[in-house]
């Protein structure tokens, strides 16, 4: 049982954070040296990638708390290998790791869905679809 002033206590005691929302995230991005060297030093910024292939789309891609896949991304692709970290504060947002989230997406998927005719792919057979 924690003492009376403990911080545990405090921390019991305290509000969860709202419904659909995350906590900060530790985030890190594999890059070239240079180009981290660059951005440490405020002379440069990250740029979206644009590539065909790339697989949520254009934009800078982070791997959440594992600087070691950034890494390891980086040593296939990067002559000097290099890794950044960043902290990001999402707050109100989709957050599909939320336990029950699933049953409300599915009505709002609906909505979204109808109003600009068009709907996700289905899943396969076995894989929870249709």
């Amino acid at each position: 049982i924690p003492m009376a002033n403990s911080p545990l206590r405090i921390a019991i005691g305290m509000p969860g954070r709202p419904k659909n929302s995350l906590g900060p995230l530790v985030l890190f991005h594999g890059c070239d040296k240079d180009v981290a060297d660059s951005v440490l030093r405020g002379e440069a910024t990250l740029q979206p990638s644009e590539n065909d292939y790339d697989w949520l789309g254009n934009g800078i891609y982070f791997w959440v708390d594992s600087p070691e896949r950034a890494l390891s991304w980086a040593k296939q692709r990067r002559p000097s290998p290099s890794v950044l970290g960043a902290f990001a504060y999402p707050g109100n947002c989709l957050n599909l790791t939320d336990y029950g989230v699933m049953n409300e997406l599915t009505p709002n998927t609906c909505q979204i869905s109808d109003r600009f005719s068009v709907w996700p792919p289905a899943n396969p057979a076995g894989l929870g679809g249709r």
